[in-house]
């Protein structure tokens, strides 16, 4: 059966068993949903700036330029920079897995509380 056959029939079926509202009880409730949707305000999050993007962009490339330029005057080949860092492998790898879960866990943080705040506010 399809979709509309079967709700045809139970519309049918139950159309003597259900007591049906007033006309002026359909009045409030509609007056009701309509004053609570427009209560509604549009969440809008704070996106960075386009000078923000650049100003960090510009620190990547001047850490980048003297890391270069720092290896280019000191002669450093990869060998003896992977020689002089074998003794603090280990704070380096866990610094750089520590740092983005903490990131990743603030953003799940964020993003389950407001989906918290938004399940509240369509229950009231």
């Amino acid at each position: 059966m399809e979709n509309k056959d079967l709700d045809r029939l139970t519309r049918r079926l139950m159309e003597g068993t259900a007591e049906r509202p007033s006309a002026s009880l359909n009045t409030r409730i509609m007056a009701l949903i309509r004053q609570q949707q427009a209560a509604k305000i549009a969440f809008v999050p704070n996106m960075p700036s386009t000078a923000s993007w650049l100003g960090w962009f510009l620190v990547y490339l001047l850490l980048a330029a003297g890391a270069f330029y720092y290896m280019y005057a000191n002669k450093l080949t990869m060998r003896v920079i992977l020689e002089e860092m074998t003794p603090y492998l280990s704070l380096v790898l866990t610094c750089a897995l520590a740092v983005p879960l903490y990131i990743a866990g603030v953003w799940l943080d964020r993003k389950r509380n407001k989906e918290m705040r938004q399940q509240e506010e369509s229950l009231q």
